[in-house]
């Protein structure tokens, strides 16, 4: 008799839970797992008993039911989609990793580092540089003023943040005042104005914290009526083992905001038409193409720092000149940017390329 195949997504916490989060997507991989003969399953760290070899799993009851707790065997390939709420997450998740590589099970996507660790990887692809903003660690307001006296206004941003959260535009007025727009833990707007350079520099000791922030200059990555953009583009590794581009869509902040987040009330939209309202057909025809250039040598060089990955989100800024910046490489991307932006085939295929590159391992020699 042939055992199952099985993939196991891992998570933080457990579907059933009202606490779960990404449960549309758990539903949909589960479900395309099933109907692809590669029986899909969801856990957690914490319900793995690794000397049975057995773990506490979940999966749908049939295709619009609830949640069914059961035991599964642990399988030879987990889908990482855990997103830590506090050091404990971090602490069961870093203890099931060890303890999976020592028993031959392989995580499809490595953890990153963070944003200036992976912008330090990426800076050694020569191609890549001049599309790279310029970026340092903050540790004192006088980075901040060197900063300013070098850009006229600079971005921060937490070195591991993620959705737009704690990140800080900063700028100094005609008043020698200092202008501060951020988003808050709650990915709420928030607005200051300091006359005084002391009342600033407390400012920045309670927002930073113990934290660590990087610095990026304030790039004009806008509409011409000044709303903000960006474009995602998601890399996978498909049915044949290597990475293909799924697809990408434009990105729009919320009315008056400085980020093109969709957690921070966003929209989003198809690239194509996008950006040639704003650039022109010919130009739009160049900046896709470089775009698809440019991302294709991301993932080489991630994997030579990180090790093998299933998948990853890059996102890029593109100014008034159409200059495309890449921001940011994520390897636990979301899907919601395409059916937002209507674009149901790739939304789809950003789902079952995981399933179908996990039957092209699964068909791969062990040990090959």
């Amino acid at each position: 008799m042939i055992k199952p195949q099985y993939l196991g997504i891992l998570v933080s916490v457990p579907p059933a839970s009202r606490h779960a989060k990404q449960k549309k997507l758990l539903g949909r991989l589960c479900r395309l797992g099933k109907q692809q003969g590669i029986p899909t399953y969801v856990f957690t760290p914490q319900g793995v008993n690794w000397k049975s070899r057995q773990t506490i799993g979940y999966t749908l009851s049939h295709p619009r039911g609830d949640w069914q707790e059961g035991s599964f065997p642990l399988p030879r390939f987990v889908y990482d989609r855990c997103f830590f709420r506090n050091r404990q997450d971090q602490q069961h998740y870093h203890q099931f990793a060890r303890q999976a590589s020592a028993c031959s099970i392989r995580l499809l996507n490595k953890r990153l580092g963070g944003k200036y660790q992976v912008w330090k990887v990426l800076m050694d692809i020569s191609e890549l540089q001049e599309h790279l903003p310029p970026t340092e660690k903050v540790s004192s307001l006088r980075d901040i003023k060197r900063g300013l006296d070098q850009f006229g206004a600079v971005f921060l941003k937490p070195n591991g943040g993620m959705q737009g959260k704690g990140t800080a535009y900063i700028r100094r007025a005609a008043d020698q005042s200092w202008v501060v727009v951020g988003r808050n833990p709650h990915n709420e707007t928030t607005r200051h104005t300091f006359d005084r350079t002391s009342l600033f520099a407390r400012w920045l000791r309670t927002y930073v914290q113990r934290r660590t922030y990087i610095m990026q200059p304030f790039l004009p990555l806008q509409t011409p009526d000044e709303q903000a953009f960006d474009l995602r583009v998601m890399l996978q590794r498909g049915a044949v083992g290597e990475w293909e581009m799924t697809g990408y869509a434009i990105r729009m902040g919320a009315k008056d905001s400085l980020i093109s987040n969709l957690h921070g009330g966003g929209t989003a939209v198809a690239a194509q038409p996008f950006l040639t309202s704003i650039y022109g057909e010919t130009e739009t025809e160049r900046i896709l193409l470089e775009l698809v250039n440019l991302s294709l040598l991301v993932p080489p060089a991630i994997e030579a720092r990180y090790g093998k990955m299933i998948e990853l989100g890059i996102d890029y800024g593109i100014d008034t000149s159409g200059k495309l910046w890449l921001i940011e490489v994520n390897s636990k991307p979301g899907r919601q940017i395409f059916r937002k932006a209507g674009l149901e085939q790739t939304a789809k295929r950003s789902l079952t390329n995981p399933i179908h590159y996990v039957r092209y391992l699964y068909e791969q020699p062990i040990g090959g």
